[in-house]
């Protein structure tokens, strides 16, 4: 569905500055800038803290003139949000440098991405969704429907995805942990099947990539922890 006006607006204000890809960039070049702000806060602040782990909770001079003292004890604590914020969100434009990257430690786990074919006639009528449905439920009947991802671009496939729902998986897994979900890759045009994949087993950098995107949202713990992150 499309998004309701309110949302839409707040997204390309949040995501991308009302500029598109380059505000996109942007807006992920600034994080990295960001970034910096509470690693060189900790390199100035620990000398001056004197390597004391009083420092984590107090200042080292008490008076409320000291200004710089709370400044350095609320920005340290503050300074984990800052960088996680910061860091997560730079990569939602330069995630693929930053996986790239990881894959050298652990392997990351791609799924395939096939492509539709766009009629040669040059039509654009898409495939009934029901038969893609019952097709994917054929692969795997044990499981339920989890959703459908609908197609991003005109050679984008649809995503039947079948699994179990975050309900049901228990208050230690979320929704973006795909282990065990069975996806169905369709053509939008034909409604034919392209793929098959089933994530197993998750590798650390797997793990990592799952909790990017719950990390930047804080939607991993329920209202106390999306009213934190707020």
């Amino acid at each position: 569905s499309p998004r309701p006006a309110p949302l839409a607006f707040a997204w390309e204000a949040h995501a991308n500055l009302f500029g598109g890809t380059t505000g996109r960039i942007v807006n992920c070049v600034l994080g990295l800038i960001v970034l910096l702000l509470p690693l060189t806060g900790v390199v100035l602040w620990w000398p001056w803290a004197g390597f004391t782990w009083r420092a984590l909770w107090t200042s080292p001079n008490p008076r409320w003139s000291s200004l710089r003292g709370y400044h350095a004890v609320v920005g340290l604590w503050s300074a984990l949000f800052l960088a996680m914020f910061a860091f997560t969100g730079a990569l939602y434009y330069f995630g693929p440098v930053f996986y790239r990257a990881l894959g050298v430690v652990s392997p990351l786990t791609q799924p395939p991405y096939p492509y539709s074919t766009p009629p040669a006639d040059g039509s654009r009528s898409p495939a009934p969704l029901q038969p893609m449905v019952d097709n994917a439920r054929a692969a795997a009947p044990a499981l339920p429907v989890w959703g459908m991802f609908p197609p991003m671009s005109d050679k984008s496939p649809i995503r039947v995805i079948l699994g179990p729902r975050g309900h049901e998986l228990g208050p230690d897994h979320w929704e973006w942990d795909n282990a065990g979900q069975h996806y169905v890759y369709f053509d939008q045009y034909s409604g034919k099947e392209l793929a098959r994949w089933e994530l197993r087993h998750h590798t650390v950098a797997d793990t990592i990539r799952a909790w990017v995107v719950p990390l930047h949202r804080g939607n991993f713990g329920g209202a106390g922890v999306k009213a934190l992150w707020v």
